[in-house]
This record gives structure tokens, C-alpha cells and sequence, in this order.
């Protein structure tokens, strides 16, 4: 799997956006898929906070971005943060991960 390189320049929201967009057009190109390897959403992505789309279109719940960078997801009905991290694709994947295991837990 290819990887995107690491700078030693600060990270900001527009370099994390660059970030997200060639991790996303290098996964697409490896795969030969048209994006349909990505299992979230985050809508308005570099906003201060949106919402976490699913795989579905359905909205899941929220992402929030502070001036350091650092994301956290909030899902409907929670008050506290159940994923948060630096990095974009970590992030997602992470939530994804939430999201199919509360699914299981849902069909038991």
C-alpha cells in the first residue's frame, strides 16, 4: 500500500486535507476502485466540525477538529468522544471499525 510521505513542516487543516485527498486518490489507484474502500464521510472536511457519514449515507454523528488538529468523533446520543486521533485515514478507519462493531452488537 502506498503511503503518503511526512513532512517535517507543521500539519494544519489545509495539509491534512492534502493529506486525506492523496491518501484517497492513491488507495483509489491501488485498488482500482472508485472510492467505495472508504466507509465514512466526514462532511466538510477541514471544517472545525461536521458530520460522520457511514457507508449508507447515513449520519452517524459528528467530528470536531480543534486548532491543533486533533479530531474526535461524537456519535447521536453520546456526549463524549469514542474515537479521536491526529491523522486523518487512522481516524476514519477507526470509525468504521466502531461503526461494524456496534452493528454486530445491534444484531445480537
Amino acid at each position: 500500500m502506498a503511503s503518503v510521505a511526512q513532512s517535517s513542516r507543521p500539519r494544519n487543516k489545509k495539509t491534512l486535507y492534502h493529506e486525506f485527498n492523496q491518501l484517497r486518490l492513491f488507495n483509489s489507484i491501488e485498488t482500482g476502485a472508485k472510492m467505495d474502500h472508504w466507509h465514512v464521510e466526514l462532511e466538510g472536511f477541514p471544517a472545525d466540525a461536521g458530520n460522520v457519514m457511514s457507508k449508507h449515507g447515513e449520519v452517524v454523528g459528528r467530528y470536531t477538529c480543534d486548532e491543533n488538529d486533533y479530531l474526535e468523533f461524537i456519535p447521536h446520543r453520546e456526549t463524549e468522544p469514542v474515537v479521536s486521533g491526529y491523522m486523518v485515514g487512522p481516524f476514519c478507519r477507526e470509525i468504521a471499525e466502531w461503526l461494524d462493531k456496534k452493528e454486530t452488537q445491534d444484531d445480537c
